[in-house]
Formats: C-alpha cells, structure tokens, sequence
C-alpha cells in the first residue's frame, strides 16, 4: 500500500507557529472543553516540534497509543484521567479543563490510522499558545 510522502506540504497551518505543515511533520488535534455536545468537534494541526515544545517537559508526546475506526471514541481517550496542565503545569478546575487527543497518522493512504496521546490542559493555556 502506498503512504504520503513526508515531504508532501498539506494546506494545514500549525496552531502555534501558524506555518503550513509538512505530511510527515504533521500533529492532529482534537480538543474538547466542558459542556460540548459529542458532535461538536474542535480540530485543529500542528508540527509534531512545535507541540513538543509547547508542552511541559514531563509531557514526551511519544504517540504510543493507537486509534482506528475500530476503537473507543475520541471523547473516552482519558475519561476521568487528568493531571496538571500540560502547558503551564498547574492544577485543572473542572470547568477549566480542555482535554486534548494528539494524533499522528500511521497508516496508509487507503487505510489510514494514527498513533496517538491525549493530555489535559486549562483551556485558555491553549487558546493562548495559538499564533497571532
């Protein structure tokens, strides 16, 4: 089965740096914030650097789980798992808490799937992280 050239440039712009991605540098993000319906989702992209660098050191984005078709919904990721905040480090209230699934594809062009991490941050951490 044929895969992406990594080289190949998406018409996707990093949430942080705001420059366009390359396929094989390339993060999907899907965020989701108290009180959203199952239906509404967030989605943004990301060079895999460029999300290393925005998370705290403790945070290695190492991409070992894995999602397909197949498997829980994104929303179940960490249900009930969260930490301090991925990017500043601190406690998380309840209605501060945005949880974020992290995923890079692994798969082929026919059959895709990703690898991929899910992290809780404060929701206006990461608004705050986005390129001007």
């Amino acid at each position: 089965m044929a895969r992406r050239s990594p080289e190949f440039l998406t018409g996707n712009l990093c949430w942080f740096c705001g420059e366009r991605i390359n396929w094989g540098a390339i993060v999907r993000i899907l965020r989701r914030d108290p009180g959203q319906a199952d239906y509404e989702g967030r989605e943004n992209t990301a060079h895999v650097a460029c999300a290393r660098a925005a998370f705290v050191p403790g945070v290695p984005l190492t991409f070992a789980g894995s999602w397909t078709t197949d498997s829980a919904a994104v929303s179940d990721a960490r249900a009930g798992e969260c930490g301090p905040c991925a990017i500043c480090a601190t406690a998380i209230t309840p209605e501060e808490r945005s949880d974020l699934v992290l995923q890079r594809p692994i798969g082929t062009i026919r059959k895709p799937a990703f690898a991929q991490e899910a992290v809780c941050v404060h929701r206006n951490c990461f608004v705050k992280k986005r390129h001007v």
